[in-house]
């Protein structure tokens, strides 16, 4: 992936300012979620160890537990194991029950609208493991966390602003071009939730800017390795790209 210096904001106007304090805040904020899971692990693996929340919603109720306990792919997969050198989502659930997956779900009741032929999706324990291109819903009732690849030998975790007409793959690739570049550094995971709650918050800066999550991996044979989770301040679901 390119990124260069000249990939870095250039223009010095209000709106310009604005993303870059946006960049900064959600820099910041992520760098002490990032701290906050790194003091919670206690082994070598990069990775927070996972347990299963109580619902603590409105009213303490569980009548949402059937629907949230399922994660939805809207096409077959194309495999059930993921890919240990690149980021994945885990999705767990609120309620008692363990998150499942189940492939070939309709689009609207789908948890992930993956593009053909991309979709992976691994049952974890009581969680979920994805990978994958498309579009990624994220209800409260289905918590999600982007986590760090299993077997990287090394993981920088980047923050990008683009105008959002480019695919998000080609921002990946470095063929778009970007308003913003932000090194938060070394990460175990970062709640998707959260991240969305970030650029929502500054939704007056944002505008209609792009914001994009990316989890850098470095295998032991050197190669670098993608994962892109893009959010926005207009209400639209994520999308998710990895490779």
């Amino acid at each position: 992936m390119k990124l260069s210096p000249d990939s870095f904001l250039r223009r010095s106007g209000p709106a310009a300012r604005g993303r870059a304090r946006l960049a900064g805040a959600c820099a910041v904020a992520l760098l002490l979620l990032c701290g906050a899971a790194a003091a919670q692990d206690n082994d070598d693996d990069g990775l927070l160890p996972y347990s299963n929340p109580t619902n603590n919603g409105a009213g303490g109720g569980t009548s949402d537990a059937s629907t949230s306990a399922v994660v939805g792919v809207s096409t077959e997969l194309e495999a059930t194991t993921v890919d240990s050198d690149v980021a994945a989502i885990r999705v767990s659930s609120t309620s008692s029950q363990a998150a499942t997956v189940v492939g070939g779900v309709a689009p609207d009741e789908a948890t992930f609208v993956a593009e053909p032929g991309t979709a992976v999706a691994q049952q974890s324990g009581d969680t979920v493991l994805l990978q994958g291109n498309g579009t990624l819903f994220a209800p409260d009732t289905q918590p999600m966390r982007l986590e760090r690849a299993q077997q990287a030998k090394s993981a920088t975790v980047l923050l990008l602003l683009d105008d959002g007409t480019a695919k998000l793959k080609d921002v990946l690739a470095g063929k778009a071009k970007l308003d913003q570049v932000v090194v938060v550094g070394d990460a175990a995971s970062v709640k998707v939730q959260t991240f969305q709650a970030l650029v929502d918050a500054h939704a007056d800066d944002i505008g209609t800017q792009r914001v994009t999550l990316v989890f850098v991996s470095a295998d032991k044979h050197g190669m670098l390795h993608l994962a892109g989770l893009a959010a926005t301040a207009d209400g639209a679901p994520m999308e998710l790209v990895t490779h």
